[in-house]
Protein backbone atom coordinates (compact mmCIF):
# COMPACT_ATOMS: atom_id res chain seq x y z
CA UNK A 1 0.00 0.00 0.00
CA UNK A 2 1.14 3.47 -0.85
CA UNK A 3 -0.41 5.32 2.41
CA UNK A 4 -0.90 4.79 5.80
CA UNK A 5 -3.96 3.28 6.93
CA UNK A 6 -4.31 5.30 10.39
CA UNK A 7 -3.44 9.20 8.49
CA UNK A 8 -4.40 8.37 5.04
CA UNK A 9 -0.79 10.55 4.30
CA UNK A 10 1.21 9.10 1.56
CA UNK A 11 4.64 6.53 2.51
CA UNK A 12 7.63 7.74 1.24
CA UNK A 13 9.58 5.95 -1.64
CA UNK A 14 12.17 8.08 -1.79
CA UNK A 15 14.73 9.88 0.66
CA UNK A 16 13.62 13.75 0.19
CA UNK A 17 17.68 14.17 0.69
CA UNK A 18 19.94 11.60 -1.11
CA UNK A 19 16.49 10.91 -3.10
CA UNK A 20 17.40 7.28 -3.19
CA UNK A 21 14.87 4.42 -3.07
CA UNK A 22 14.55 3.81 0.82
CA UNK A 23 15.63 0.26 1.52
CA UNK A 24 15.05 -2.05 4.56
CA UNK A 25 18.71 -1.96 6.20
CA UNK A 26 17.77 -0.65 9.80
CA UNK A 27 13.93 -2.42 10.29
CA UNK A 28 14.18 -1.21 14.13
CA UNK A 29 14.83 2.53 12.74
CA UNK A 30 12.12 3.17 9.95
CA UNK A 31 12.02 6.79 10.67
CA UNK A 32 15.18 7.23 9.29
CA UNK A 33 17.31 6.92 5.72
CA UNK A 34 19.16 3.75 4.96
CA UNK A 35 21.37 4.91 2.56
CA UNK A 36 22.32 8.63 3.33
CA UNK A 37 22.91 8.04 7.29
CA UNK A 38 26.56 7.40 8.98
CA UNK A 39 27.70 6.26 12.62
CA UNK A 40 29.70 9.43 14.17
CA UNK A 41 32.62 8.82 16.14
CA UNK A 42 30.88 9.28 19.35
CA UNK A 43 28.86 6.19 17.88
CA UNK A 44 25.64 8.26 17.18
CA UNK A 45 23.51 7.89 14.39
CA UNK A 46 23.55 10.29 12.06
CA UNK A 47 20.31 10.28 9.13
CA UNK A 48 17.26 12.11 7.71
CA UNK A 49 14.65 11.87 10.29
CA UNK A 50 11.97 10.84 7.51
CA UNK A 51 9.00 11.38 10.19
CA UNK A 52 9.91 15.64 9.72
CA UNK A 53 8.24 15.58 5.90
CA UNK A 54 5.58 15.70 6.02
CA UNK A 55 3.17 14.12 3.31
CA UNK A 56 0.38 14.61 1.34
CA UNK A 57 -3.44 12.86 2.80
CA UNK A 58 -5.34 10.71 0.62
CA UNK A 59 -8.09 12.64 -0.82
CA UNK A 60 -11.06 12.39 1.44
CA UNK A 61 -13.48 10.93 -0.73
CA UNK A 62 -11.53 7.55 -0.71
CA UNK A 63 -11.22 7.26 3.04
CA UNK A 64 -14.47 5.07 3.55
CA UNK A 65 -13.47 2.37 1.13
CA UNK A 66 -9.76 2.30 2.19
CA UNK A 67 -11.09 1.98 5.55
CA UNK A 68 -13.26 -1.00 4.73
CA UNK A 69 -10.34 -2.76 3.20
CA UNK A 70 -7.54 -1.61 5.65
CA UNK A 71 -9.98 -3.21 9.00
CA UNK A 72 -10.05 -6.39 7.38
CA UNK A 73 -6.11 -6.80 8.27
CA UNK A 74 -5.40 -4.43 11.21
CA UNK A 75 -5.78 -5.36 14.21
CA UNK A 76 -6.69 -2.78 16.00
CA UNK A 77 -9.54 -2.62 13.86
CA UNK A 78 -11.66 -5.34 15.73
CA UNK A 79 -15.35 -2.94 16.31
CA UNK A 80 -15.11 -1.66 12.40
CA UNK A 81 -14.31 -5.19 11.14
CA UNK A 82 -16.98 -6.70 12.59
CA UNK A 83 -19.67 -3.86 11.07
CA UNK A 84 -17.63 -4.25 7.90
CA UNK A 85 -18.06 -8.27 7.67
CA UNK A 86 -21.55 -7.54 8.66
CA UNK A 87 -22.30 -5.37 5.73
CA UNK A 88 -21.02 -7.83 3.00
CA UNK A 89 -23.18 -10.20 0.66
CA UNK A 90 -23.57 -13.78 1.63
CA UNK A 91 -21.12 -14.90 -0.71
CA UNK A 92 -18.18 -13.48 1.29
CA UNK A 93 -19.33 -15.53 4.22
CA UNK A 94 -17.41 -18.28 4.49
CA UNK A 95 -14.21 -16.42 3.55
CA UNK A 96 -12.08 -15.23 6.23
CA UNK A 97 -10.85 -12.18 7.02
CA UNK A 98 -7.35 -12.18 5.27
CA UNK A 99 -8.65 -13.62 1.94
CA UNK A 100 -11.08 -10.82 1.86
CA UNK A 101 -8.56 -8.61 1.95
CA UNK A 102 -6.75 -11.03 -0.73
CA UNK A 103 -9.26 -10.89 -2.75
CA UNK A 104 -10.17 -7.10 -2.79
CA UNK A 105 -6.45 -6.28 -3.63
CA UNK A 106 -6.91 -9.08 -6.68
CA UNK A 107 -10.04 -7.04 -7.67
CA UNK A 108 -7.70 -3.85 -7.41
CA UNK A 109 -4.88 -4.89 -9.70
CA UNK A 110 -7.71 -6.18 -12.59
CA UNK A 111 -8.84 -2.69 -11.98
CA UNK A 112 -5.05 -1.03 -12.28
CA UNK A 113 -4.97 -2.90 -15.79
CA UNK A 114 -7.62 -0.81 -17.09
CA UNK A 115 -5.99 2.72 -15.86
CA UNK A 116 -2.61 2.14 -15.24
CA UNK A 117 0.02 3.16 -17.93
CA UNK A 118 2.95 1.87 -16.47
CA UNK A 119 3.58 -1.92 -16.01
CA UNK A 120 3.49 -2.05 -12.11
CA UNK A 121 2.07 -4.33 -9.71
CA UNK A 122 1.54 -1.67 -6.93
CA UNK A 123 -1.87 -0.40 -5.88
CA UNK A 124 -2.85 3.07 -5.45
CA UNK A 125 -5.31 4.68 -2.74
CA UNK A 126 -7.88 5.00 -5.54
CA UNK A 127 -7.76 1.72 -7.02
CA UNK A 128 -7.87 -0.02 -3.47
CA UNK A 129 -10.79 2.03 -2.76
CA UNK A 130 -12.44 1.21 -6.23
CA UNK A 131 -12.35 -2.25 -5.58
CA UNK A 132 -13.42 -1.99 -1.86
CA UNK A 133 -16.39 -0.49 -3.25
CA UNK A 134 -17.04 -3.68 -5.79
CA UNK A 135 -17.10 -5.82 -2.71
CA UNK A 136 -19.48 -3.21 -0.57
CA UNK A 137 -22.24 -3.39 -3.76
CA UNK A 138 -21.56 -7.22 -4.79
CA UNK A 139 -22.98 -8.46 -7.02
CA UNK A 140 -24.46 -5.30 -8.93
CA UNK A 141 -20.92 -3.29 -9.04
CA UNK A 142 -19.23 -6.73 -9.62
CA UNK A 143 -21.39 -6.33 -12.99
CA UNK A 144 -20.66 -2.84 -13.30
CA UNK A 145 -16.53 -3.46 -13.49
CA UNK A 146 -17.45 -6.38 -15.98
CA UNK A 147 -19.33 -4.45 -18.24
CA UNK A 148 -16.26 -1.74 -18.79
CA UNK A 149 -14.13 -5.11 -19.16
CA UNK A 150 -13.22 -5.00 -23.39
CA UNK A 151 -14.70 -7.82 -24.37
CA UNK A 152 -12.00 -10.14 -22.32
CA UNK A 153 -8.85 -9.32 -23.95
CA UNK A 154 -5.54 -9.02 -23.10
CA UNK A 155 -5.02 -5.87 -22.19
CA UNK A 156 -1.55 -3.63 -22.12
CA UNK A 157 -0.37 -5.35 -19.04
CA UNK A 158 -0.97 -8.77 -20.40
CA UNK A 159 -3.13 -9.00 -17.27
CA UNK A 160 -6.15 -10.74 -18.26
CA UNK A 161 -9.24 -9.76 -16.63
CA UNK A 162 -10.67 -13.39 -16.27
CA UNK A 163 -7.77 -14.46 -14.06
CA UNK A 164 -10.37 -13.64 -10.98
CA UNK A 165 -12.47 -16.94 -11.71
CA UNK A 166 -9.26 -18.86 -11.02
CA UNK A 167 -8.26 -17.48 -8.37
CA UNK A 168 -8.79 -20.43 -5.99
CA UNK A 169 -7.74 -18.53 -2.56
CA UNK A 170 -11.57 -17.87 -2.56
CA UNK A 171 -14.51 -20.66 -2.56
CA UNK A 172 -15.47 -22.61 -6.07
CA UNK A 173 -18.64 -21.19 -4.95
CA UNK A 174 -17.75 -17.64 -5.05
CA UNK A 175 -15.54 -17.96 -8.24
CA UNK A 176 -19.04 -19.61 -10.03
CA UNK A 177 -20.94 -16.32 -8.97
CA UNK A 178 -18.12 -14.51 -10.84
CA UNK A 179 -18.37 -16.50 -13.94
CA UNK A 180 -22.23 -16.33 -13.86
CA UNK A 181 -22.54 -12.72 -13.38
CA UNK A 182 -19.66 -12.22 -16.26
CA UNK A 183 -21.97 -14.50 -18.35
CA UNK A 184 -25.14 -12.19 -17.51
CA UNK A 185 -23.73 -8.95 -18.24
CA UNK A 186 -21.88 -9.79 -21.54
CA UNK A 187 -25.07 -11.21 -22.85
CA UNK A 188 -27.21 -8.37 -21.94
CA UNK A 189 -24.40 -6.13 -23.80
CA UNK A 190 -24.39 -8.25 -26.56
CA UNK A 191 -28.49 -8.14 -26.76
CA UNK A 192 -28.59 -4.68 -26.37
CA UNK A 193 -26.31 -4.09 -29.22
CA UNK A 194 -27.80 -6.28 -31.69
CA UNK A 195 -31.46 -4.49 -31.21
CA UNK A 196 -30.37 -1.70 -31.87
CA UNK A 197 -27.05 -2.03 -34.33
CA UNK A 198 -25.37 -3.73 -36.50
CA UNK A 199 -23.34 -5.55 -34.13
CA UNK A 200 -20.52 -7.84 -35.61
CA UNK A 201 -18.51 -9.38 -32.32
CA UNK A 202 -15.39 -11.19 -32.55
CA UNK A 203 -14.67 -12.39 -29.23
CA UNK A 204 -18.07 -14.28 -28.80
CA UNK A 205 -18.18 -18.01 -27.09
CA UNK A 206 -20.45 -20.79 -28.55
CA UNK A 207 -23.24 -20.04 -26.13
CA UNK A 208 -23.02 -15.96 -26.56
CA UNK A 209 -23.09 -16.61 -30.29
CA UNK A 210 -26.49 -18.89 -30.26
CA UNK A 211 -27.68 -16.08 -27.59
CA UNK A 212 -26.64 -13.35 -30.41
CA UNK A 213 -28.56 -15.56 -32.79
CA UNK A 214 -31.44 -15.58 -31.06
CA UNK A 215 -31.71 -12.09 -30.03
CA UNK A 216 -31.48 -10.64 -34.11
CA UNK A 217 -34.50 -12.92 -34.57
CA UNK A 218 -36.50 -10.56 -32.56
CA UNK A 219 -34.71 -7.13 -33.25
CA UNK A 220 -36.36 -5.70 -35.63
CA UNK A 221 -39.79 -4.81 -35.37
CA UNK A 222 -40.25 -7.00 -31.77
CA UNK A 223 -42.56 -5.94 -28.79
CA UNK A 224 -40.49 -4.84 -25.33
CA UNK A 225 -41.73 -8.42 -23.97
CA UNK A 226 -40.42 -10.13 -26.91
CA UNK A 227 -37.23 -8.78 -26.16
CA UNK A 228 -37.47 -9.72 -22.49
CA UNK A 229 -37.96 -13.33 -23.14
CA UNK A 230 -34.88 -13.75 -25.73
CA UNK A 231 -33.12 -11.72 -22.22
CA UNK A 232 -34.24 -14.40 -20.21
CA UNK A 233 -33.35 -17.37 -22.51
CA UNK A 234 -29.98 -16.34 -22.78
CA UNK A 235 -29.35 -16.29 -18.95
CA UNK A 236 -28.51 -19.70 -18.71
CA UNK A 237 -29.27 -19.89 -14.56
CA UNK A 238 -33.21 -18.92 -16.30
CA UNK A 239 -33.09 -21.77 -18.70
CA UNK A 240 -31.46 -24.48 -16.41
CA UNK A 241 -34.00 -23.49 -13.82
CA UNK A 242 -36.93 -23.90 -16.57
CA UNK A 243 -35.90 -27.32 -17.43
CA UNK A 244 -34.98 -28.59 -13.91
CA UNK A 245 -38.25 -27.33 -12.07
CA UNK A 246 -40.27 -28.75 -16.18
CA UNK A 247 -42.11 -25.15 -17.37
CA UNK A 248 -41.47 -23.52 -19.92
CA UNK A 249 -39.64 -19.67 -19.78
CA UNK A 250 -42.91 -17.96 -20.65
CA UNK A 251 -44.43 -19.29 -17.53
CA UNK A 252 -41.73 -17.83 -15.99
CA UNK A 253 -42.79 -14.35 -16.89
CA UNK A 254 -45.97 -15.03 -15.67
CA UNK A 255 -44.85 -15.73 -12.37
CA UNK A 256 -42.47 -12.80 -12.18
CA UNK A 257 -45.15 -10.93 -10.32
CA UNK A 258 -43.71 -10.18 -6.72
CA UNK A 259 -46.07 -13.57 -5.45
CA UNK A 260 -43.98 -16.23 -6.48
CA UNK A 261 -40.51 -14.16 -7.96
CA UNK A 262 -39.63 -11.14 -7.40
CA UNK A 263 -41.11 -8.62 -9.99
CA UNK A 264 -37.74 -6.80 -10.27
CA UNK A 265 -36.62 -9.04 -12.29
CA UNK A 266 -37.55 -7.40 -14.98
CA UNK A 267 -35.14 -4.55 -14.81
CA UNK A 268 -32.43 -3.83 -15.88
CA UNK A 269 -29.04 -5.43 -13.56
CA UNK A 270 -32.01 -7.14 -11.29
CA UNK A 271 -31.75 -10.76 -13.76
CA UNK A 272 -27.99 -11.06 -11.45
CA UNK A 273 -30.05 -11.99 -8.87
CA UNK A 274 -32.29 -14.95 -10.42
CA UNK A 275 -29.79 -17.75 -8.48
CA UNK A 276 -30.95 -16.76 -5.01
CA UNK A 277 -34.39 -15.34 -6.21
CA UNK A 278 -35.13 -19.37 -7.85
CA UNK A 279 -33.09 -21.09 -4.68
CA UNK A 280 -35.80 -18.95 -2.22
CA UNK A 281 -38.69 -20.19 -4.45
CA UNK A 282 -37.45 -23.32 -3.86
CA UNK A 283 -36.77 -23.36 -0.52
CA UNK A 284 -40.65 -22.16 0.42
CA UNK A 285 -42.40 -25.28 -2.19
CA UNK A 286 -39.84 -27.70 -0.23
CA UNK A 287 -41.44 -26.28 2.66
CA UNK A 288 -44.77 -25.68 1.59
CA UNK A 289 -44.86 -29.65 1.43
CA UNK A 290 -46.86 -32.48 3.55
CA UNK A 291 -44.57 -34.81 5.21
CA UNK A 292 -43.98 -38.39 3.97
CA UNK A 293 -44.53 -39.81 1.17
CA UNK A 294 -47.39 -39.29 -1.55
CA UNK A 295 -50.88 -41.09 -1.13
CA UNK A 296 -51.56 -44.16 -3.15
CA UNK A 297 -54.40 -42.79 -4.46
CA UNK A 298 -52.33 -39.57 -5.64
CA UNK A 299 -51.36 -38.07 -9.01
CA UNK A 300 -48.44 -36.26 -10.39
CA UNK A 301 -49.43 -32.84 -10.46
CA UNK A 302 -48.50 -31.94 -14.56
CA UNK A 303 -50.39 -34.94 -15.74
CA UNK A 304 -53.79 -33.41 -13.53
CA UNK A 305 -52.94 -29.91 -14.71
CA UNK A 306 -52.82 -31.31 -18.43
CA UNK A 307 -55.96 -33.29 -17.92
CA UNK A 308 -58.10 -30.79 -16.65
CA UNK A 309 -57.40 -27.86 -18.23
CA UNK A 310 -58.34 -26.95 -21.98
CA UNK A 311 -58.86 -23.73 -21.92
CA UNK A 312 -55.79 -22.74 -24.16
CA UNK A 313 -53.94 -20.39 -21.84
CA UNK A 314 -51.07 -21.11 -19.75
CA UNK A 315 -52.53 -22.58 -16.12
CA UNK A 316 -48.94 -22.62 -14.35
CA UNK A 317 -48.54 -19.38 -12.45
CA UNK A 318 -51.74 -19.80 -10.78
CA UNK A 319 -51.23 -23.25 -9.81
CA UNK A 320 -47.95 -22.63 -8.49
CA UNK A 321 -49.20 -19.64 -6.16
CA UNK A 322 -52.09 -22.17 -5.22
CA UNK A 323 -49.02 -24.63 -3.89
CA UNK A 324 -47.50 -21.55 -2.20
CA UNK A 325 -50.22 -20.26 -0.19
CA UNK A 326 -51.36 -23.43 0.81
CA UNK A 327 -54.46 -23.77 -1.47
CA UNK A 328 -53.49 -27.13 -2.67
CA UNK A 329 -52.36 -30.18 -0.40
CA UNK A 330 -49.43 -32.08 -2.03
CA UNK A 331 -46.28 -34.24 -1.81
CA UNK A 332 -43.00 -34.52 -2.82
CA UNK A 333 -41.64 -37.90 -4.47
CA UNK A 334 -37.94 -38.48 -3.94
CA UNK A 335 -37.24 -38.94 -7.38
CA UNK A 336 -33.47 -37.49 -9.06
CA UNK A 337 -34.39 -38.07 -12.70
CA UNK A 338 -37.71 -35.90 -12.94
CA UNK A 339 -38.19 -32.01 -12.80
CA UNK A 340 -39.67 -30.86 -9.62
CA UNK A 341 -43.10 -30.38 -10.92
CA UNK A 342 -43.18 -33.65 -11.60
CA UNK A 343 -42.13 -35.11 -8.15
CA UNK A 344 -45.11 -33.38 -6.58
CA UNK A 345 -48.40 -35.51 -6.28
CA UNK A 346 -51.93 -33.99 -5.01
CA UNK A 347 -54.80 -35.88 -4.14
CA UNK A 348 -57.68 -33.16 -3.77
CA UNK A 349 -58.19 -33.15 -7.62
CA UNK A 350 -61.31 -30.71 -6.86
CA UNK A 351 -59.45 -28.12 -5.24
CA UNK A 352 -57.39 -28.11 -8.62
CA UNK A 353 -59.84 -27.27 -10.71
CA UNK A 354 -61.07 -24.25 -8.46
CA UNK A 355 -57.66 -23.23 -9.06
CA UNK A 356 -57.91 -23.87 -12.63
CA UNK A 357 -60.71 -22.17 -13.02
CA UNK A 358 -59.11 -18.87 -12.27
CA UNK A 359 -57.40 -19.21 -15.93
CA UNK A 360 -57.44 -16.35 -18.22
CA UNK A 361 -60.38 -17.24 -20.74
CA UNK A 362 -59.04 -15.00 -23.25
CA UNK A 363 -54.78 -14.94 -23.08
CA UNK A 364 -53.07 -11.98 -23.79
CA UNK A 365 -50.07 -10.88 -25.62
CA UNK A 366 -47.88 -13.06 -23.76
CA UNK A 367 -49.45 -16.21 -24.85
CA UNK A 368 -47.86 -15.35 -28.75
CA UNK A 369 -44.48 -15.63 -27.20
CA UNK A 370 -42.77 -18.53 -28.85
CA UNK A 371 -42.04 -22.06 -27.48
CA UNK A 372 -38.95 -23.81 -28.51
CA UNK A 373 -38.93 -26.91 -30.02
CA UNK A 374 -37.38 -28.43 -26.71
CA UNK A 375 -40.59 -26.61 -24.05
CA UNK A 376 -43.16 -28.11 -26.46
CA UNK A 377 -43.15 -31.72 -25.12
CA UNK A 378 -42.79 -30.31 -21.36
CA UNK A 379 -45.37 -27.84 -22.14
CA UNK A 380 -47.71 -30.51 -23.10
CA UNK A 381 -46.40 -33.21 -20.89
CA UNK A 382 -46.13 -35.22 -24.11
CA UNK A 383 -42.61 -37.46 -24.99
CA UNK A 384 -40.09 -35.52 -27.69
CA UNK A 385 -41.35 -38.39 -29.96
CA UNK A 386 -44.60 -38.16 -29.75
CA UNK A 387 -44.02 -34.63 -30.71
CA UNK A 388 -42.10 -35.84 -33.96
CA UNK A 389 -44.59 -38.14 -35.08
CA UNK A 390 -47.39 -35.51 -34.44
CA UNK A 391 -45.50 -33.13 -36.54
CA UNK A 392 -45.33 -35.84 -39.10
CA UNK A 393 -48.85 -36.09 -39.25
CA UNK A 394 -49.22 -32.22 -39.66
CA UNK A 395 -51.73 -32.32 -36.63
CA UNK A 396 -49.29 -29.60 -34.74
CA UNK A 397 -46.93 -27.79 -36.73
CA UNK A 398 -44.34 -25.37 -35.67
CA UNK A 399 -43.21 -22.37 -34.76
CA UNK A 400 -45.21 -23.22 -31.56
CA UNK A 401 -46.58 -20.56 -29.66
CA UNK A 402 -48.74 -20.92 -25.56
CA UNK A 403 -51.78 -19.86 -27.41
CA UNK A 404 -50.97 -23.19 -30.39
CA UNK A 405 -50.07 -25.75 -27.88
CA UNK A 406 -53.17 -24.52 -25.69
CA UNK A 407 -55.63 -25.16 -28.88
CA UNK A 408 -54.08 -28.63 -29.38
CA UNK A 409 -54.08 -29.77 -25.87
CA UNK A 410 -58.25 -28.79 -25.73
CA UNK A 411 -58.67 -31.01 -28.71
CA UNK A 412 -56.59 -34.47 -27.89
CA UNK A 413 -54.77 -35.90 -24.82
CA UNK A 414 -52.86 -39.12 -23.95
CA UNK A 415 -54.07 -42.15 -21.71
CA UNK A 416 -52.86 -41.13 -18.72
CA UNK A 417 -54.92 -37.76 -19.02
CA UNK A 418 -58.53 -39.96 -19.88
CA UNK A 419 -57.58 -41.83 -16.84
CA UNK A 420 -57.27 -38.84 -14.66
CA UNK A 421 -60.15 -37.59 -15.84
CA UNK A 422 -62.33 -40.67 -14.75
CA UNK A 423 -61.02 -40.91 -11.38
CA UNK A 424 -61.92 -37.33 -10.95
CA UNK A 425 -65.46 -39.06 -12.09
CA UNK A 426 -65.12 -41.73 -9.18
CA UNK A 427 -64.00 -44.15 -12.05
CA UNK A 428 -60.60 -46.17 -11.26
CA UNK A 429 -59.68 -47.67 -14.49
CA UNK A 430 -55.96 -49.35 -15.96
CA UNK A 431 -53.75 -48.68 -19.09
CA UNK A 432 -55.59 -51.26 -20.53
CA UNK A 433 -59.03 -51.25 -19.46
CA UNK A 434 -59.45 -48.00 -21.19
CA UNK A 435 -57.32 -49.02 -24.66
CA UNK A 436 -59.70 -52.21 -24.45
CA UNK A 437 -63.22 -50.06 -23.88
CA UNK A 438 -61.83 -47.66 -26.40
CA UNK A 439 -61.15 -49.89 -28.92
CA UNK A 440 -64.27 -51.55 -28.63
CA UNK A 441 -66.59 -48.93 -28.96
CA UNK A 442 -65.10 -48.00 -32.03
CA UNK A 443 -62.93 -45.71 -31.11
CA UNK A 444 -59.14 -45.75 -32.40
CA UNK A 445 -56.44 -43.59 -31.02
CA UNK A 446 -55.19 -40.49 -33.46
CA UNK A 447 -51.89 -42.44 -33.42
CA UNK A 448 -49.98 -45.21 -31.19
CA UNK A 449 -46.06 -46.50 -30.81
CA UNK A 450 -44.59 -49.11 -29.75
CA UNK A 451 -44.94 -48.37 -26.13
CA UNK A 452 -48.83 -47.65 -26.70
CA UNK A 453 -48.67 -44.55 -25.20
CA UNK A 454 -51.16 -43.38 -27.76
CA UNK A 455 -52.91 -39.75 -28.16
CA UNK A 456 -57.14 -39.83 -28.48
CA UNK A 457 -59.34 -36.76 -29.26
CA UNK A 458 -61.00 -35.29 -26.05
CA UNK A 459 -63.97 -35.89 -27.90
CA UNK A 460 -64.05 -39.78 -28.61
CA UNK A 461 -62.89 -39.96 -25.13
CA UNK A 462 -66.03 -38.03 -23.40
CA UNK A 463 -68.59 -39.51 -26.22
CA UNK A 464 -66.98 -43.05 -24.87
CA UNK A 465 -67.58 -42.30 -21.17
CA UNK A 466 -70.04 -39.69 -21.01
CA UNK A 467 -71.61 -40.61 -17.95
CA UNK A 468 -68.99 -40.59 -15.46
CA UNK A 469 -65.61 -39.11 -16.95
CA UNK A 470 -65.30 -35.29 -15.52
CA UNK A 471 -65.63 -32.35 -17.89
CA UNK A 472 -62.41 -30.26 -17.88
CA UNK A 473 -62.30 -26.57 -17.50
Amino acid sequence: MEFDPETKEFLLEKCPVCEKTLGMRFMGDVWCCDNCCKISQNGELIAVDLRQYRQQLVDERYWRHLDLATSLIDPTKEEQRRKVRTSLHADFGAIDDGTMFDFICAVARSIACRVDKKQTWEISAPVLASAAEVIEGWPATFSDLVARDPGGERHHLNHHFRYLFYYVRVPKSLREKMRAIERVTRMRAIGRQAFTTDYKPTTLNVDEYLALTRFREVASGSTSLEKLLALFRANRSVTDFCTSFGIAVPSLLDMTDDRVFPAELFQQNRLLTFPEAAASFLARIVRQRCAGLPPAESVRLPQAVTALYTRGGDPWANVVRALLDGDIEYWISPEKRRSVLETVHIRDLNALQRILALGELSPDESYALPISAREAPVYLRLWPAQITRINKMEILKPPYTRAILGRFASCYESGVSARIRLQLGGQTVSKIQLRKHLLETGINPVFDDAYKRAIWRRSDVNNAFSSIIKACV
